[in-house]
């Protein structure tokens, strides 16, 4: 299979470079509009994080995998290569000299496909540092950076996109978090995202709060204990399959955003109504 140059991106991410040479067709066109925002020069000189090879094949789809399965991942026995499984894309990531290298075969048309290997890889990087994928969008208001973080039709993205307060759109659908010291946290976007909303990448900001969503009848803002808050950060954190090592980095940052007193349970009306309540916060 070729892999030609001109069919070779480049993004960064959060610090991470991920390089992706496409066989055949790039991403479909909505797809590659958001990625294109944290694109950067291809440098063949230079060795990125993460190098993947992508075979685009119209009309492919995985017959092993039912079509609402999540993604399938296990480690070979000899736990140097993460073999992933899902409707859309199939493929492997294992490390070479340093760096992360992948192959994926992908449906041509089908954007979740796309977006679902650049996660896989994304979260395998992250997850060697100890650092989180979080499903979450996130609002800078007021000098401040919020996330918001649930499942799929939570209202992240609305929060981000139509409710912000006056404030701008941090990320859409995936934050980075990562720990600097002990009780300060760094968020990063990313354009990794169920939507096709996308804001342009910024350097990393400090957390000023964690907001676990829910649409609800009435507006509340409640403070997490730090075993509810580590419960709700693991239920919304995107991650390979798990590594001894890894696991220990990972549960460590979990744990220490869990004890940082920044995490809160949110219950929110579909209008800016409940602002005050974070404003609060810091007044």
């Amino acid at each position: 299979m070729c892999f030609c140059s001109d069919n070779a991106q480049q993004w960064c991410i959060g610090g991470i470079e991920i390089r992706c040479q496409f066989s055949g067709s790039l991403m479909p066109e909505g797809c590659r509009e958001v990625f294109l925002l944290y694109r950067t020069d291809v440098d063949s000189y230079r060795q990125p994080d993460i190098d993947l090879k992508v075979v685009t094949a119209e009309g492919w789809k995985n017959p092993d995998r039912p079509i609402d399965a999540p993604c399938g991942c296990r480690v070979t026995d000899d736990h140097r290569v993460t073999l992933y499984e899902d409707r859309y894309f199939r493929g492997s990531l294992r490390e070479e000299n340093g760096v992360i290298a992948g192959k994926f075969t992908v449906a041509k048309e089908i954007k979740a496909s796309y977006v679902g290997v650049l996660q896989a890889a994304l979260a395998y990087a992250l997850s060697r540092r100890g650092d989180l994928l979080l499903h979450a969008s996130g609002v800078q208001r007021h000098g401040r950076t919020w996330l918001f973080s649930g499942l799929s039709g939570s209202g992240k993205t609305t929060i981000a996109t139509e409710l912000s307060g006056g404030g701008r759109a941090f990320c859409v659908d995936r934050a980075i978090v990562s720990q600097t010291s002990e009780r300060a946290f760094l968020a990063y976007p990313t354009p990794i995202s169920d939507s096709d909303n996308a804001v342009a990448p910024v350097s990393g900001a400090r957390v000023d709060g964690i907001l676990f969503i829910h649409q609800a009848d009435t507006c509340s803002l409640e403070p997490l204990s730090a075993s509810e808050a580590a419960r709700h950060i693991l239920r919304n954190v995107l991650s390979p399959l798990r590594r001894p090592s890894w696991d220990t980095m990972m549960l460590q940052t979990v744990e220490a955003i869990a004890g940082s007193g920044l995490c809160y349970q949110l219950g929110f009306l579909k209008d800016e109504s409940f602002w005050p309540l974070i404003d609060s916060l810091v007044s």
